[in-house]
């Protein structure tokens, strides 16, 4: 076999190979969901409830665990004219890897001045209130 078709062979074999190892499990390598919207394992139960959507044996609990801001040091709310105020941990204690701060809230909702933004939850949720209907065309 001379050069040009031993090159030629080779590229035919590695193309080969490529497109039977991406039909075979290249779907499982490529997708994130493999199953039907909504439950990725297949498995019947959605993913919303599933313990462990991919079923791979790892709880999501312990594979992606959920870690929660800290937002307690608002629980009182900020309102218009209040400072800003600057989050560094999760709720564990952990420190953030960078800081958010949240601006009060101007006066673009409602006409009555009642606006704030508070935490609920111990501090995981974060609640944005206007004590008056919104008006068309603003938001907060």
């Amino acid at each position: 076999m001379d050069k040009k078709n031993s090159s030629e062979h080779i590229k035919f074999v590695y193309t080969f190979f490529l497109m039977l190892a991406f039909f075979l499990g290249g779907n499982q390598v490529l997708a994130q969901c493999p199953g039907p919207v909504g439950d990725c394992d297949g498995d019947g139960i959605s993913d919303a409830v599933d313990l462990d959507d991919n079923n791979n044996g790892i709880l999501d609990s312990t594979e992606c665990p959920i870690t929660y801001i800290d937002f307690s040091s608002i629980a009182a709310g900020i309102s218009p004219g209040d400072a800003s105020s600057v989050f560094t941990n999760f709720l564990n204690g952990n420190s953030l890897t960078t800081s958010i701060t949240i601006d009060a809230p101007g006066q673009l909702v409602g006409s009555d001045g009642l606006v704030s933004i508070s935490s609920r939850n111990g501090g995981s949720l974060l609640r944005f209130e206007d004590t008056s209907p919104a008006e068309a065309g603003h938001s907060f």
